[in-house]
């Protein structure tokens, strides 16, 4: 939905390493859902040390100015690669994260930095997604469509394991779970981790979705 639209929209430019920018933002607001994350660590092979202290500095300077301008709600967005290479077949929310990379590091961090800025008043939470995909104004080229455009460009498709599995969520659907997070009391939601997923596929059943799309059999590469 285009917010746009909406005559008390506010909307700032501004980077999260940017203080001034930040208190700008979180000032008159009743909640923040913090969605941001350095593009340094979106890269599977990032593995600078400095650049993911020094951003979760910056997240600790956002949760401390949203308390400061009396932000009653602060929703943190994490992931559900925090847990790592789980071999459970269902991870819940009591799973010991085992995070392996650098993005994930990153964003387990932040959890333990919103749960200690947490306090009487200032009510945190956190949600662990699955893989989001569907249609938003600025889009990130996921697994799901990757793999949909390998296999349509060269007819084959690399992939380490096909019996492993990856959870997935509609952007429609995370964005109602916020909306419902923002509408709990504070009992319930208070200093809890949500995980959020609507289904969980292999790379086989992924393979025979992507053959129907394409109407053509799609040949495996195993790195």
């Amino acid at each position: 939905q285009n917010v746009e639209k909406y005559a008390t929209l506010k909307q700032v430019r501004g980077s999260i390493t940017n203080i001034n920018a930040i208190k700008d933002a979180v000032n008159g607001c009743d909640a923040v859902i913090h969605l941001a994350c350095p593009l340094s660590l979106l890269s599977e092979n990032s593995d600078s040390t400095k650049t993911n202290i020094y951003n979760t500095d910056d997240f600790r300077s956002l949760v401390q100015a949203a308390k400061a301008a009396g932000v009653k709600r602060f929703i943190n967005t994490s992931s559900f690669h925090v847990y790592g290479n789980s071999k459970e077949t269902e991870v819940d929310e009591n799973e010991s994260p085992d995070p392996q990379t650098q993005f994930s590091k990153y964003k387990l961090q932040c959890e333990k930095i919103l749960e200690e800025e947490r306090e009487f008043g200032f009510i945190a939470c956190t949600v662990r997604p699955a893989h989001i995909y569907g249609d938003t104004p600025t889009q990130r080229l996921g697994h799901l469509v990757c793999m949909l455009h390998e296999a349509i460009k060269t007819g084959s498709v690399v992939i380490d394991d096909p019996h492993q599995k990856f959870s997935n969520i509609h952007v429609n659907d995370i964005a109602d779970l916020y909306l419902l997070i923002l509408n709990q009391t504070p009992r319930k939601i208070d200093g809890k981790i949500f995980n959020a997923s609507s289904a969980t596929i292999s790379f086989s059943e992924l393979i025979e979705i992507i053959q129907t799309l394409i109407g053509q059999k799609v040949n495996l590469i195993f790195e």
